[in-house]
Parts: C-alpha cells; sequence; structure tokens
C-alpha cells in the first residue's frame, strides 16, 4: 500500500479541511468511492491505496462523484503516479481486439491453446499427419496466422495433447478459383481422448459464429473432411471466451478521458479488430459495444497493446 499525494488545482479554490475523495473505476465509465481525504495547503493525501489501479480525484456535487482531476495511474508497488492527461497532438494508431480484459477462466481457456497442433493429412486416420502450426502464446482474441506448405490436404485438424479442447472458432482458409481468400468448409470430424461424451457438437468449432464452443477432453481432435485436397494459406482460432472480443457486425465506440468522456468514433466491425487512427497519447481509453454486452473496462494502450487496468 502507497500514499497518493496530489496537488489541487489553484482554480479550484479548495479550502483547508474540505473533504475530497479517491474513486476507481468499475465497468464502464462507472466510479465509486474508495477513500476520502481533507485538503491540506491545498494537497490532498490518501493514505494505503492499491497499486496496479487508475484512479479519479472526486468532490461531491450535485448529491454525486464529480471528478476533479486527470486520471491518476498507480502502476507498480513503488508508489510512482503517472497522471494520464491526453496529449492531442502526437496522434497514435490503434488496433484494438478486446473491450474488456479476460477473466481468470477466460484466460485458462486461453492458456489451454497453448501447444495445440493445426494438422493436415491425406487419410482420416491421420496416421501420418503434417503439422502446419503450433500454438505457441495464449490467443485472447480471434488470431490469425499465416500457412506456407506447398502441399495439399483432404483432411485438416486441431489437435490437442495436454489439455482439453476448449474452442470458440477453428477455421481453415485457401484460396477459390480467382485467387480469392475464403474459408474452407467440409465435413465436421472428430475422436476423443476418452470415452466421455461431449457436451458440444465438433459443428461448433465451425459455424463462425464465436458465440458456440466445441469441448473435448485431452488427446481430443476436431477436423474437416474438406472433400477434396485443398492448399492452406492461413488459419483462425479462438479459445472459448465471454464475448468480449471484437464481434462482426457488431457497434463500437472508442473513448478517451479528458475531464469527461471524449468519443472519438462509431465503427461497426468487419474484421475482429478495430483501428483508430486519430487516437491521443498517454490517455485513459475505454471501448463501448454499443450493440450487446456490458462488460467494459479501462485500458491505457502502451507499445501497440491494450493494457487493462
Amino acid at each position: 500500500m502507497h500514499p497518493v499525494i496530489y496537488d489541487m488545482p489553484s482554480e479550484l479554490q479548495l479550502k483547508d479541511n474540505e473533504a475530497v475523495y479517491l474513486a476507481v473505476f468499475g465497468y464502464g465509465s462507472h466510479i465509486r468511492e474508495a477513500d476520502y481525504a481533507q485538503v491540506k495547503n491545498n494537497k490532498v493525501r490518501f493514505e494505503h491505496i492499491g497499486s496496479g489501479i487508475v484512479y479519479l480525484v472526486c468532490a461531491y456535487g450535485h448529491e454525486r462523484l464529480v471528478p476533479i482531476s486527470y486520471p491518476i495511474l498507480l502502476r507498480d508497488s513503488l508508489g510512482k503516479t503517472e497522471i494520464l492527461k491526453p496529449d492531442t497532438v502526437r496522434k497514435q494508431k490503434m488496433i484494438l481486439t478486446r473491450k474488456c480484459k479476460p477473466s481468470l477462466l477466460m484466460q485458462g481457456f486461453a492458456e489451454s491453446m497453448i501447444g495445440g497442433r493445426f494438422e493436415g493429412s491425406d487419410t482420416p486416420d491421420f496416421k501420418h499427419p503434417e503439422t502446419l502450426f503450433t500454438i505457441k502464446e495464449a490467443p485472447y482474441s480471434l488470431t490469425e496466422v499465416d500457412i506456407n506448405v506447398m502441399s495439399s490436404y483432404r483432411y485438416v485438424r486441431y489437435t490437442s495433447v495436454h489439455s482439453g479442447i476448449f474452442a470458440a472458432e477453428i477455421q481453415f482458409w485457401g484460396t477459390d478459383r480467382e485467387g480469392k481468400a475464403v474459408m474452407l468448409e467440409g465435413t465436421p470430424i472428430v475422436h476423443l481422448g476418452s470415452d466421455s461424451i461431449p457436451n458440444s457438437e465438433p459443428e461448433n468449432a465451425f459455424d463462425n459464429n464465436i458465440r458456440t464452443n466445441f469441448n473435448a477432453p485431452s488427446h481430443s481432435w476436431v477436423g474437416l473432411d474438406l472433400k477434396s485436397p485443398q492448399s492452406i494459406t492461413k488459419v483462425k482460432y479462438l479459445p472459448r471466451n465471454n464475448f468480449n472480443v471484437i464481434e462482426v457486425g457488431n457497434k463500437y465506440e472508442l473513448m478517451y478521458y479528458n475531464d469527461r468522456w471524449v468519443s472519438l468514433g462509431i465503427q461497426t466491425a468487419t474484421n475482429q479488430y478495430l483501428e483508430y487512427d486519430n487516437a491521443p497519447t498517454q490517455a485513459l481509453f475505454l471501448l463501448r459495444n454499443l450493440t450487446q454486452g456490458k462488460e467494459e473496462r479501462i485500458f491505457t494502450y502502451e507499445n501497440g497493446k491494450q493494457v487493462w487496468w
């Protein structure tokens, strides 16, 4: 625990012993009181404050918390604070893949895909499979990987050896006669690593719907009979999730905090990510899904990635 010491802006004209409050963000733009203190010599000191949290100094007005500071980030246990005052002159391009931090359960589903393999074969028993790609990192959004192999395969699969399969989407892509990228279709095939009966259908892994899942025990696989040999140009994969990734067709609004939440525009997602070219730097952001869903969490954008607070 470390204190947060805040110098009050002179224009606020707060008096000594006047109470001010430290608020934290919940889901979305909602804030709630976390601590309070009294002004002393135009400064206020909040004690026993946790790190890894963004705070707002507030006063009460009209029976509600009214922010009177820029967001204050207490990044780590060293107690150093960062003022998230947006720089609207130095702009940045942002690529966004989520609107909320993955829960611990969702992190577990993502980590279960590490070591999973995409394979191709000429026979349905995959007696001599060829590895197309092995997952090295936990995917927290629909992840796309280019495949560079010369062979073609009638049978393709995703297999998990060390953990069960918890997949929302498994996609194999190729090209049509005009050379256009297409998601390949086929008849789902499956092998279970034990005698247990899955609680979902293998079709769920290939239906292009992130809200359906295929679940199976370890040493299982799920794949497609493509009916004829096909060249695989890329694969896409997404673990079972709570729908906080970017969904194609949904409307989103990106906002940044500058005394209030300021909109950077509304977009309808046409891909598994959103692009914003006009975002300020050194700012606190919030991405809202205007179509569905209520879980939204504040973040900063650092080294090309969303960092959740």
